[in-house]
């Protein structure tokens, strides 16, 4: 499926919509597809994100996005259809939430991708240090990523 039906449900489970021409609707696209990606969604595997200031980036992906010279995805475009329903439900749950917390799941999640074999504890604290904002998400993102199986482990 292409990028603009990926955007475009992501626009629709965002409980104000994604507007691309603003900071914090690219904030939202930027991790939606972050997000996707770590739930095994095959749609969006091209996407390389690396650590940033915000969390994981992709600039690609912005390339994508900016290319489609659009504000709002879902106004143009049909939602992606080959989405699994489930994933609509932990996105929603991840945007109904503040922004901050959205960015600590999305960065735990790529600190752990990075950093296989290290305690979890070390993983926080990694965490906290880049992101010393997140101190206050760091549990309850980690659970969310634990609950709805973007990271397996044993403890």
């Amino acid at each position: 499926m292409a990028i603009e039906n990926v955007l475009s449900w992501l626009s629709k489970h965002h409980p104000k919509g994604i507007d691309l021409s603003t900071f914090e609707g690219r904030f939202f696209a930027q991790k939606g597809v972050y997000v996707l990606k770590a739930l095994g969604y095959k749609g969006v595997k091209k996407y390389n994100f690396s650590l940033y200031i915000k969390g994981p980036y992709c600039s690609e992906l912005a390339d994508d996005y900016y290319a489609l010279n659009v504000k709002d995805p879902k106004e143009k475009w049909p939602p992606s259809s080959d989405i699994p329903e489930e994933y609509g439900k932990i996105i929603n749950h991840a945007f109904e939430k503040d922004k901050e917390f959205l960015e600590t799941v999305a960065t735990l999640h790529s600190i752990y991708e990075s950093n296989k074999g290290v305690s979890i504890e070390k993983i926080k604290a990694q965490c906290e240090y880049i992101k010393p904002k997140s101190k206050e998400y760091i549990e309850e993102a980690w659970k969310f990523l634990k609950e709805n199986n973007i990271i397996v482990t044993l403890t």
